[in-house]
């Protein structure tokens, strides 16, 4: 009796949670990057799913994704990036500030960072989670109260990887609309085209990890 009632409250907390969301929408598709967004409730920005392959071995990257120190060399509008503690390999905690236009604030989150594989599969999946109160606020900059992102890594055959990016955040304080506009596409869309330069550089060939099975 009683694991039927908790399986029909979980059933319950799922099907409302699908509800909540609208379907995607592919607003970007260009250079075989597509952008999808889609509205969730509770949040003033759309959730944004973006989804492209790259040719280089599954270490190449998730070693770009795990260097957190060099995000603001190709991530949008991050002006600063750094890893603030190392837990082990497979989780940190980073630290990220994206410029935003004046007049407006910059906004800044410290980020608690995994990493996994399943094994049977071997796709790599990671948790990007929002702290807001890991470090001290500073003068100037807003922080960000909510953050959600997550990688889906998938291997597929002649050395490549698929990669898709879902996240969903609350920036904090005021943005106009054509801001919101300008980052909701353009962003998530310059970033991996950055992301797929920088993997497919080779720079990262030879890095390996302990968790990680090719």
């Amino acid at each position: 009796m009683i694991r039927s009632l908790l399986t029909f409250i979980f059933c319950l907390i799922v099907t409302s949670g699908f509800s909540q969301n609208t379907e995607w929408k592919l607003s970007k598709d260009e250079n075989g990057i597509k952008v999808y967004r889609r509205k969730v409730e509770g949040f003033v920005i759309e959730e944004l799913r973006t989804t492209f392959t790259v040719k280089a071995p599954l270490n190449a990257v998730v070693a770009v994704i795990k260097d957190a120190d060099k995000y603001s060399e190709w991530i949008y509008s991050c002006a600063e990036s750094k890893v603030l503690k190392k837990i082990s390999e497979t989780e940190q905690y980073q630290y990220l500030v994206n410029d935003v236009p004046y007049p407006f604030s910059d906004r800044d989150i410290a980020v608690h960072f995994k990493i996994w594989q399943e094994p049977g599969t071997k796709k790599v999946f990671t948790s990007a989670v929002g702290e807001p109160d890991y470090v001290p606020r500073k003068n100037g900059r807003i922080r960000v109260p909510t953050y959600i992102g997550e990688y889906v890594l998938t291997p597929l055959p002649n050395n490549e990887v698929q990669i898709n990016y879902q996240v969903k955040l609350d920036p904090g304080g005021k943005i106009p609309d054509w801001m919101v506009n300008l980052f909701i596409v353009k962003g998530p869309y310059e970033s991996s085209l950055k992301m797929r330069e920088r993997i497919e550089s080779r720079k990262y060939d030879e890095a390996r990890f302990d968790f990680l099975q090719n």
